[in-house]
């Protein structure tokens, strides 16, 4: 029997399905498709990495130039985005690696993101740059408990507050992001492992339950119903490769 997908909401937010498009970089996930994945009931995320470059305000003679089109190119992708679908859950992924982190962060939240995710590092200082807009959900990728124990802890005695959910995933589904190689075969590392851990993380440390995010390798709908299907409560799921 198919198992009925029920809504996600990650803050303030609230999606029809528990699908959220995946955030990709250097332009490849356009406000086109983010606002066709929002408007079919999903997330649609944008990607703030590389958007610049075959934009208008992109001049190489100028020093800094990349920097200041990527932010002019995300401003146009959130109000093309936001006017193809008005109502839909809209994010933006931006990389904590990249120099422009924090100004893509100020700048998606002041433009209409409803959520910010971000990867390729870890988002200590997020909740400093979307301070001024309370609606906004952060969304940090993570790879194992670790992470999020740091990731809570620091925002907790910091800015009394807390991710709106997190993302999850391992090298065996996506790549290598942030897990060594040495981890690939080990059950501990495993994805159903780490979400168990970090839901009993959530629930006995914290006294939270917020949504755990699975991502990588999910191609149809068998995936996603193994993925709820982890622990008694089911956890959303986000597309990394192939179309739901």
């Amino acid at each position: 029997m198919t198992q009925v997908l029920n809504p996600l909401k990650i803050g303030k937010h609230i999606s029809r399905y528990p699908i959220i498009q995946a955030a990709m970089a250097v332009g490849e996930r356009s406000a086109k498709l983010a606002s066709a994945v929002a408007l079919s009931g999903g997330i649609g995320v944008i990607a703030s990495l590389g958007l610049g470059l075959d934009s208008p305000y992109f001049d190489r003679r100028k020093r800094g130039s990349f920097f200041t089109a990527n932010r002019l190119a995300l401003i146009d992708e959130l109000v093309e985005a936001r006017s193809i679908s008005p109502d839909g859950v809209i994010g933006v992924n931006i990389l904590v690696a990249t120099k422009d982190y924090s100004m893509l962060a100020q700048t998606a939240a002041a433009t209409g993101a409803n959520l910010i995710i971000t990867s390729a590092g870890l988002p200590l200082t997020l909740p400093e740059y979307t301070a001024d807009y309370p609606d906004v959900a952060l969304v940090p990728t993570v790879s194992n408990l670790q992470a999020v124990e740091l990731i809570c802890q620091t925002w907790q005695s910091r800015y009394n507050r807390l991710p709106d959910a997190f993302i999850v995933e391992n090298c065996l589904d996506v790549g290598g992001h942030f897990t060594e190689y040495e981890q690939i075969n080990s059950i501990e590392y495993s994805i159903e492992s780490v979400i168990l851990q970090i839901r009993e993380y959530l629930k006995q440390k914290m006294g939270v339950m917020i949504p755990l995010i699975v991502t990588g390798g999910i191609c149809e709908r068998s995936d996603i119903e193994r993925m709820l299907a982890i622990g008694e409560h089911r956890n959303p799921v986000s597309e990394e490769s192939g179309f739901l």
